[in-house]
């Protein structure tokens, strides 16, 4: 018997709270894999902590969480970093992995296979009244990845509701590779600079950043712009240069940078990333704008998958991305023009696919 498993059967009894605490554990370990499969291989030894919605622990333990937890760390299964409400009243708990015992009870096969099924289970009662995890999910139930069936699952994010799945962190090459809906090879269709594009349309909600809307209203690229102004190697490290400026504190140095280009953004970033957002359950406060992005993306997405929904096109949705069939490709070209006006100006829908030329030669376009 693994060693976790063996002090939990020797100090809980033999009644529902030794099950209750095994199925915290199940549940542990599952989040533990799936935190390391989004952060691409990293293995929880190399993570600071693991958090854990409490949601989550009430879901298995109910109000009693908490003594459940003191027990287990007195024992030395869990070591806490933090127990408590974070300045939004967002509840969390943290905890540092444990890498030595939380492998021994990962490596137990049948152990895993159960964690691996609590979680999903747990997601799909997370997600059971979203119209859009179902829609989301008869997908998935159509989709393969590398000649096998995908995990039927799909997780909503608490920071803006963005829609995660298996899919998700992959590389689009490897999702345009090995992704087939129906059997049917698969495009992905986004549209060109969305983040900037849902920028310039919430500062002119706002009457704010006149000089830069009006910049990007004359068709101009901004990554492009930017990669001229400092001389950046690539246009991908321009994006990422902006992106620092949009997601950072509003005074980090390439938003500093970014304001010597279009000063008048200085003043709806500070009047955004400086006041706290009771509703963004971030402790970084200058996360408001990222959330504000988010959530046009999200609302948008999710009016364009009702109506694929509606047109009987299954998609599977990447933030600001869908895939869909290539034989549905045309339609949801359509789609998406009419649903993105609404949201943005002027939206550009780009696409990528691959195109086998040979049987052993493949390109992306």
């Amino acid at each position: 018997m693994p060693i976790v498993r063996q002090i939990l059967h020797d100090n809980f009894p033999k009644t529902l709270h030794r099950e209750k605490v095994i199925t915290f554990y199940y549940l542990y370990t599952a989040r533990c894999a799936d935190i390391r499969n989004r952060l691409h291989k990293k293995t929880i030894k190399e993570l600071d902590y693991i958090v854990i919605p409490v949601k989550l622990a009430k879901m298995v333990f109910g109000r009693s969480y908490l003594q459940y937890f003191n027990q287990m760390v007195d024992l030395g299964l869990l070591e806490p970093v933090e127990i408590g409400t974070n300045e939004f009243g967002f509840h969390t708990i943290a905890f540092q992995p444990i890498t030595k015992k939380l492998r021994c009870i990962a490596s137990d096969k049948p152990l895993k296979d159960d964690a691996i099924y609590i979680y999903d289970m747990y997601l799909d009662e997370h997600g059971k009244d979203d119209p859009m995890v179902r829609i989301l999910k008869n997908s998935i139930a159509r989709t393969t990845y590398k000649g096998a069936p995908m995990r039927n699952v799909v997780h909503k994010d608490n920071f803006a509701g963005r829609y995660y799945h298996y899919l998700t962190n992959i590389p689009n090459r490897q999702r345009l590779r090995h992704t087939l809906i129906d059997g049917e090879n698969v495009v992905e269709l986004d549209i060109e600079q969305c983040q900037i594009k849902i920028l310039q349309s919430v500062l002119e909600n706002m009457g704010m950043g006149e000089n830069f809307t009006r910049w990007m209203d004359d068709g101009n690229g901004l990554y492009e712009y930017i990669q001229d102004q400092h001389n950046i190697a690539t246009r991908k490290e321009a994006k990422q240069f902006v992106f620092k400026m949009i997601f950072g504190d509003y005074n980090s140095k390439s938003s500093k940078l970014m304001y010597e280009i279009f000063p008048d953004l200085e003043e709806p970033f500070f009047k955004i990333k400086s006041v706290k957002d009771p509703a963004n359950p971030s402790r970084k406060i200058f996360s408001n704008l990222a959330r504000m992005l988010q959530l046009h993306e999200v609302e948008m997405l999710k009016d364009l998958g009702n109506m694929l929904d509606l047109m009987d096109i299954p998609f599977l949705s990447i933030h600001d991305s869908v895939l869909v069939k290539q034989s549905d490709f045309v339609r949801t070209e359509s789609i998406f023009k009419q649903i993105a006006k609404q949201y943005i100006k002027d939206p550009n829908i780009k696409s990528k696919q691959i195109v086998y030329e040979t049987r052993t030669e493949m390109e992306l376009v």
